[in-house]
């Protein structure tokens, strides 16, 4: 069983990631909402339980899938984001009639907000007037299990192994995040599920299911859902965090020389890295 329990461990000991330049700075963003949206119950909030199950299938003829929600509060500017990465980690995978190894999951953008202490597989708010998801008022008055409002083009797919289990594991959400930042898509969280949820109803029992560790679990409190900001800040040339008038020196010195001052990464210190230094000028990562 693996633990993060420093930021040394965050830092250099996460699959991936190694440790960022004197000039990058990390965030660690704990999760501020996380649900599980069950078909099974489908008027019951799952804010607050200690586990985000991801089921897809059918129990007795029953459906019963379950889909997880995140949710993070995220402040940097979409042009210091270097690198963004989701750590979750899962602690059990299960499925009948026969076991599984592997699991396909995918993340989708939420589509409309939702409270953390409401939602269910119908309802996305609440108080004295309920709002529900338009997935479920779109099929009334034949019943459709709703299941949240989300964009069905997945914005990651990726696969989960039986061997990840208790380990960190960790996705690049960079594209999600700068799409957040940038103002392009609403920052509604995002939606977990399986991939491909083709189980059909059937007499028999047939299902599968993986559990993550949710932001309310209140021993493995290291193995809540984070999201691992990289913040680079371009033009910072002598790696103490803010640029200034030192930076513009480094750049001066190497301009059209030599590559001391190249920001864009194109081999070359001329016009265009002055231009960004200058974007950036007195901005600080401090």
């Amino acid at each position: 069983m693996k633990r993060c329990a420093s930021l040394a461990v965050w830092m250099g000991a996460i699959p991936g990631w190694a440790i960022p330049a004197l000039a990058d700075r990390l965030e660690l963003l704990p999760a501020t909402a996380d649900s599980c949206l069950s078909a099974t119950l489908p008027d019951v909030p799952g804010g607050g339980d200690y586990d985000i199950e991801v089921t897809e299938g059918y129990y007795k003829g029953r459906m019963n899938t379950e889909r997880g929600l995140l949710r993070f509060q995220i402040e940097a500017a979409v042009e210091l984001i270097a690198e963004a990465t989701l750590q979750l980690n899962f602690h059990g995978m299960s499925s009948s009639p026969e076991d599984i190894t592997e699991a396909e999951l995918s993340l989708h953008f939420l589509t409309r907000l939702w409270e953390e202490e409401y939602a269910t597989w119908r309802q996305r708010l609440g108080g004295s007037h309920p709002t529900y998801w338009d997935s479920y008022l779109q099929s009334l008055p034949i019943y459709e299990p709703g299941g949240g409002d989300f964009d069905p083009q997945p914005a990651l797919v990726f696969t989960l192994r039986e061997e990840d289990t208790w380990q960190p594991f960790t996705l690049d959400v960079t594209a999600i995040v700068r799409a957040w930042q940038s103002g392009a898509i609403a920052n509604h969280g995002l939606l977990l599920r399986f991939h491909d949820e083709t189980a059909a109803p059937g007499d028999g029992t047939q299902y599968r299911n993986v559990d993550f560790v949710s932001r309310d679990h209140p021993h493995f409190l290291e193995d809540r859902p984070t999201l691992i900001l990289r913040l680079h800040l371009p033009g910072d040339l002598n790696d103490d965090n803010v640029v200034d008038q030192q930076d513009l020196g480094i750049l001066l010195a190497a301009y059209e020389l030599n590559d001391a001052g190249d920001i864009n990464g194109d081999g070359l210190t001329d016009q265009q890295d002055l231009g960004i230094l200058l974007a950036n000028y007195d901005r600080t990562l401090l």
